[in-house]
């Protein structure tokens, strides 16, 4: 609810979409700590109506929220992974994290900060209260 209710998707958004206007090909995204995975399937809706091509993937540490994930957006690729603790896969465009900094002390923000930047090619992006 919260992600809705902040419309992260919509604040995500507008740099994805410059960045495969860039790109000029499908944009491999990777959404951490994805929950729900209510940001990556807002994202790939926007992206459907504007025709702007996603490859999208989320990860969580949760079973139960990947398993509701991967039921709430059949068409996004979720996987289980801690990323505080192991590297996220390499090979996506940009990474994002919405409202789960905030969860974290400044060691571990900053560490996951550059796990996320070990796996993106070209972008992070982070929502967050603060």
């Amino acid at each position: 609810r919260l992600n809705r209710w902040s419309n992260s998707a919509g604040v995500l958004w507008p740099e994805v979409a410059r960045l495969a206007r860039r790109l000029d090909r499908p944009v491999r995204v990777l959404d951490v700590a994805t929950g729900s995975g209510d940001v990556p399937g807002a994202l790939l809706a926007r992206a459907r109506r504007a025709g702007v091509p996603l490859e999208l993937a989320g990860c969580d540490l949760s079973p139960v929220a990947i398993g509701e994930a991967a039921r709430r957006a059949p068409a996004v690729r979720f996987f289980v992974h801690d990323a505080l603790r192991d590297r996220l896969p390499t090979g996506f465009d940009a990474v994002t994290c919405s409202l789960f900094l905030h969860h974290l002390s400044e060691d571990e923000a900053v560490a996951l900060l550059a796990n996320m930047g070990g796996a993106a090619r070209h972008l992070i992006l982070v929502n967050d209260l603060a």
